[in-house]
C-alpha cells in the first residue's frame, strides 16, 4: 500500500502529461509549479539547500523523467539548485526570470503554445504566478516547512482547462 501511495503522484503526472493526439499536443500548454526544497540552515539570505533538499531535488528529476519537459524557469537562488538535476537529466538549460513579474510569466506561458514548462519559484512567489496563471486570488504565502507540492496547469490558448495539485 505505500508504495502505491509514493507512485500515485508518478501515475497522474503521466496520465495527465501523456498526449492523446497531435491536436492536442500542439494546443495544451502544461505549467508544472514547484517551490524550491529544504535549504540549509546557514545563517545566509540565500542558503544553499540542505541534504533533504538534495534528496528532494532528486526525487524531483525522478517523478519527471518520463515528462517532457520544454522550458525550466528558476531564480538565480536556491531554486536552480532545486532544478539542476532535471536540467541536467533533460539537457534543457535553466533560465532565468523575475517572479514577481507575473505579467511576463504570463506572456511566456502565453507564447508557447503545446510546451510543458517547469517553474521553481519561493513560498511567496509561487502564490504570485498561480494567482496569475489561473486568473484569481485564492493562492496565499506557502507555510516554510512546505516543500513537496507540484502545481499542473493545462491550459487551452489562455484558457485553464484543469488545474492539478500533486505532493512528492
Amino acid at each position: 500500500m505505500n508504495l502505491l501511495k509514493k507512485a500515485f503522484p508518478l501515475i497522474l503526472i503521466l496520465l495527465f502529461t501523456a498526449g492523446t493526439g497531435a491536436a492536442q499536443k500542439d494546443s495544451i500548454t502544461k505549467v508544472f509549479i514547484i517551490r524550491h526544497a529544504e535549504k540549509a540552515d546557514d545563517g545566509s539570505k540565500d542558503p544553499p539547500l540542505s541534504e533533504a533538499g538534495k534528496n528532494r531535488a532528486a526525487a524531483l528529476a525522478k517523478t519527471f523523467s518520463k515528462t517532457r519537459i520544454d522550458g525550466i524557469y528558476s531564480t538565480p537562488y536556491k531554486t536552480r539548485e532545486t532544478v539542476s538535476v532535471l536540467s541536467a537529466q533533460t539537457g534543457v538549460s535553466v533560465v532565468n526570470y523575475n517572479p514577481m513579474d507575473t505579467e511576463a510569466i504570463w506572456s511566456l506561458v502565453r507564447n508557447q503554445k503545446g510546451k510543458n514548462l517547469l517553474f521553481a519559484g519561493h513560498s511567496n512567489t509561487v502564490p504570485l504566478i498561480l494567482n496569475r496563471l489561473t486568473q484569481s486570488e485564492g493562492y496565499k504565502d506557502l507555510p516554510e516547512t512546505k516543500f513537496d507540492n507540484i502545481w499542473i496547469l493545462l491550459l487551452k490558448g489562455t484558457e485553464l482547462v484543469d488545474l492539478i495539485h500533486l505532493t512528492y
